[in-house]
């Protein structure tokens, strides 16, 4: 959206929607807006076993698994960070 200062301003609803779990990071701010879409976006996942890891990262089109973390010898959390 263009503002009527000239910068333009981020829907951060929309993105906040999709990730459901997880983090945004650094949207830089311009008289007193966001104006750039994040630079990272952190989803944290909930799986159940390596298929669903699979099935998870099948969605994304470019990211990296910063994380994955293993509770009782399985898989129960993944990060990753969608790249934008």
């Amino acid at each position: 959206m263009k503002s009527t200062d000239g910068c333009e301003s981020v829907n951060v609803d929309s993105i906040i929607r999709s990730i459901k779990y997880g983090r945004i990071e650094d949207i830089e701010i311009a008289n007193g807006k966001m104006v750039s879409q994040p630079k990272r976006i952190i989803k944290k996942i909930k799986v159940d076993d390596l298929s669903g890891l699979t099935n998870e990262v099948g969605k994304i089109d470019k990211g990296v698994i910063l994380k994955i973390e293993v509770t009782g010898g399985k898989i129960a959390i993944v990060h990753i960070e969608q790249h934008i």
